[in-house]
């Protein structure tokens, strides 16, 4: 089988063409080797992409969320920004409680530059902190045209800052900032890559590190998460190298910040 024949395959495909080549070249080569038949290939690499991207995306969202952009002159921008917010599995399940959130993690790492990995829609909450402490923002996610959506936002908000596309697993963002924010991502990245958290948090050049965790699945059941996710972060962030500045839990997640210890960061 062809790596490259079943990239294209993938890539035709309407609801992972915008995905990140990297992204789909990773998994691919994990399990061309677990199948025979390039259509079982193909098959579960479309199964896997849709547990870390499409399950969280209707394909016709970003469609709705650039009508909403369009709009941004024309209408309250918090407005618009909640309706951009809730297209977004993720986001929408903070929308209660995104203002308090938020509050929270800046009273703690103060005004900065922040690097938000896998950002998802969440970019688009800064429009609701009548007050923006963040100075330059990064944004990176494996969906183009997401990243595509967060940029037009960044210019039509007026935050300094930058969207592009990366797969994290792939290669960790070279950017020193001031805060880095992980909103659920590590239970997905460890989906992928058993045991790559402590290797990427120890990667990251920041001072601040804001982690979240799920306290619930997306059918909305209780499944020990708390518990689960508390001792796991313990392991990945051991207090020998991390300070823990900050903890709270909110309606559906978990919220640590962390501060590397000895971090030789200057801004």
């Amino acid at each position: 089988m062809d790596v490259y024949e079943l990239l294209g395959e993938i890539n035709s495909s309407k609801k992972y063409a915008g995905i990140c080549e990297e992204t789909i070249l990773r998994i691919l080569s994990s399990e061309i080797t677990k199948h025979k038949k390039s259509k079982e290939v193909v098959k579960s690499v479309k199964n896997r992409l849709h547990q870390i991207t499409g399950a969280f995306l209707n394909e016709t969202d970003p469609i709705k969320a650039r009508r909403l952009l369009d709009s941004w002159n024309e209408s309250d921008p918090a407005d618009i920004a909640r309706s951009l917010l809730a297209l977004h599995a993720s986001s929408r399940e903070r929308l209660d409680f995104y203002p308090e959130l938020l509050g929270d993690i800046f009273s703690v790492t103060g005004a900065g530059s922040v690097l938000d990995l896998a950002c998802g829609f969440n970019p688009f909450a800064m429009a609701l902190n009548e007050c923006n402490p963040v100075t330059e923002y990064f944004a990176t996610d494996i969906h183009f045209e997401i990243i595509e959506l967060v940029g037009r936002f960044f210019s039509l908000a007026g935050i300094k800052g930058e969207a592009f596309v990366s797969d994290i697993l792939y290669k960790i963002p070279a950017k020193k900032v001031h805060n880095v924010i992980l909103f659920k991502l590590l239970p997905l990245l460890e989906q992928q890559k058993k045991g790559c958290s402590e290797a990427l948090l120890s990667g990251l050049e920041t001072e601040f590190i804001t982690i979240t965790f799920p306290t619930r699945s997306i059918s909305g059941k209780n499944v020990g998460m708390v518990k689960t996710y508390g001792a796991f972060i313990k392991t990945v962030c051991p207090e020998s190298r991390y300070e823990y500045c900050f903890e709270k839990e909110y309606k559906n997640e978990l919220l640590y910040i962390v501060r590397q210890k000895n971090s030789s960061i200057s801004l």
